[in-house]
């Protein structure tokens, strides 16, 4: 998804970078929105792993507790790869030549 925001908005990057904006604004700015949106799904898929589990508590007695270590484990994976998946869009943005993006 965030690969395809950076290539709808080749032209607002390029005009950005041509009006001045460095390199590494325009880099931060990817890795913003696609790390906020990871964010936000890791504090919702939290959320909803704490209410099942407790809600699977309730109807079966031999359902363990979740644990808040795997549960930072798990958040901390996630914010890996979300971080791994985002930097590559994020470089390519990064790298757009303002010349070429303003012909296209």
């Amino acid at each position: 998804v965030l690969s395809y925001w950076v290539s709808q908005r080749r032209q607002e990057i390029g005009v950005r970078l041509a009006l001045g904006a460095t390199r590494r604004v325009v880099m931060r700015t990817v890795l913003q929105q696609g790390l906020g949106a990871a964010a936000v799904g890791s504090v919702a898929g939290s959320a909803g792993a704490v209410v099942v589990t407790r809600a699977m508590q309730s109807a079966i007695a031999t359902t363990t507790n979740l644990g808040i270590l795997s549960l930072g484990a798990v958040l901390l994976t996630m914010g890996l790869v979300a971080t791994a998946a985002c930097a590559v869009p994020a470089f390519r943005a990064g790298r757009l030549s303002p010349m070429r993006a303003l012909r296209g």
